[in-house]
């Protein structure tokens, strides 16, 4: 957007630009938020959570604090928290709403303006939302976490405030699954070891000289894999371990029994059970209803020696420092 005129206002200030758009920053970080005149939500948002926003803008439209009463062209403002890219969303609001796009890293990033005025907001996991924090949103009705989970939203404070909470579980299903896949071929066949040998210029003269420089690579047919957590990721992960010859087992207490029969996979009832039996474990589980770490000392030696562990879920679901202490042993 071309700018046309600016007007400074203390420490932040507004910068009018053609198409009804303007842009706001603070002065003291380089954080900017833009309002585009295409009104726009975020990437990644499934039809549940956009669906669920939209619905509330249109019912919320009724009314605001100290008014009855909502003028023809009113637009109620959405905020994108973190990142600026909403090209797939690009055309689900437009016709209920003008959304601002922050590039925050923190609530302290946040401009004045997105505090006093936005119905509904987009985030992913770095902002954390206390109730402290969702007191300092003036007009909030919606919020949308971008992905599984709303671990870092207080939902309790949310409802005290009627504020909806809404999550897209569906979101990066594949990715995730294609990532922990490719992690796991990695450890077994050593593929990052040999290749920086082979860029560091060694010369492999026999299958003895292999084995001495790279560690020995293991076939990965007839291993088995432990899934905790039998989620999307977790089933989208089996299966492809399958493909690969894992015979793939997991716990899940959540899950009603026969979930498995369907996938061809084996339950078993207890962590202790997976973590005894898995020459890798790999987590897809949440952290609601987990106060610590399940990777900890006591779980680290219940797992076989030399066995692998994979988490792409969540970094409190594993006590780093026991990790560490386990690799050095």
């Amino acid at each position: 957007m071309r700018p046309i005129t600016t007007k400074s206002i203390d420490t932040p200030y507004l910068m009018f630009a053609e198409g009804g758009g303007i842009s706001l920053s603070t002065s003291n970080h380089k954080q900017s938020l833009k309002m585009s005149s295409k009104r726009v939500t975020r990437h990644g948002v499934s039809a549940g959570g956009e669906s669920s926003l939209k619905g509330i803008l249109k019912e919320g439209r009724g009314g605001v604090e100290g008014s009855s009463v909502l003028p023809p062209n009113f637009r109620p403002m959405v905020a994108l928290l973190e990142g600026r890219d909403c090209s797939v969303e690009m055309s689900i609001l437009k016709d209920v709403a003008t959304v601002a796009f922050c590039d925050a890293t923190s609530i302290a990033e946040i401009h004045q303006k997105v505090f006093l005025e936005s119905w509904g907001i987009f985030l992913w996991d770095r902002i954390q939302l206390t109730a402290e924090e969702l007191e300092k949103f003036r007009s909030l009705k919606v919020i949308v976490k971008i992905g599984p989970g709303v671990e870092n939203v207080d939902l309790e404070a949310a409802a005290q405030k009627q504020i909806a909470v809404c999550n897209v579980d569906g979101y990066g299903i594949e990715e995730a699954a294609d990532t922990t896949i490719g992690m796991i071929l990695n450890l077994f066949r050593r593929i990052n070891w040999f290749d920086k040998m082979v860029k560091d210029g060694n010369d492999f003269k026999n299958f003895e000289n292999i084995e001495e420089e790279g560690g020995i690579c293991s076939r990965i047919r007839g291993h088995i894999l432990g899934l905790i957590g039998l989620g999307r990721v977790g089933v989208a992960v089996a299966l492809r371990a399958k493909a690969f010859g894992f015979n793939v087992i997991f716990f899940d207490p959540y899950l009603e029994d026969g979930y498995e029969n369907s996938y061809g996979l084996t339950r078993v009832h207890n962590m202790t059970e997976l973590l005894v039996q898995s020459h890798c474990v790999s987590l897809h589980c949440g952290l609601r209803g987990i106060d610590s770490p399940i990777i900890n000392d006591y779980t680290i030696h219940l797992m076989r020696p030399g066995a692998f562990l994979v988490n792409v879920s969540h970094r409190r679901l594993v006590d780093e420092v026991s990790v560490a202490k386990a690799l050095y042993r």
